[in-house]
């Protein structure tokens, strides 16, 4: 084996590493979406697509992790490396904007039933609750 070819190993398992992230944002993105339509059998097969890429991305971690620190430590990986490093960081971002949003329509749905609870029986169990919605087959819009 020539010194090129483990530098070029190590770039193709780069490249590839920032497609399957690239690839897990668009699922995540396209899951978003589906959430706030409430698209149940569209966000259950993004999920399985998204377990399939996480568990390909694992893999080729661990590819990655068995080659010879040689091969990872040379200079002419640098490119391949900034390039998964963008893809890193572009999916920080998008979670970190992704998470609020579902965080706020957690907290919006849990408001709307506490709100459809309280107006539906005015009455307290024995432990000082009111009587639980039940939320089955309910569907909650917000427009934003």
């Amino acid at each position: 084996m020539t010194s090129a070819e483990p530098s070029a190993r190590v770039i193709t398992l780069l490249e590839q590493l920032a497609q399957r992230l690239d690839c897990a944002h668009e699922i995540a993105l396209a899951a978003s979406s589906r959430l706030a339509r409430a698209e149940t059998p569209e966000i259950e097969a993004g999920i399985a697509r998204l377990e399939t890429v996480a568990q390909e991305f694992k893999l080729l971690v661990e590819e990655y992790e068995r080659l010879p620190e040689s091969a990872v430590a040379d200079d002419r990986t640098d490119a391949a490396r900034r390039e998964l490093n963008r893809s890193v960081a572009r999916i920080a971002r998008s979670s970190a904007i992704s998470g609020g949003l579902l965080e706020r329509m957690i907290l919006i749905s849990r408001r709307r039933l506490e709100l459809l609870n309280s107006a539906t029986d005015g009455t307290y169990l024995s432990n000082g609750r009111t009587t639980e919605f039940d939320a089955r087959g309910l569907r909650l819009k917000e427009r934003v």
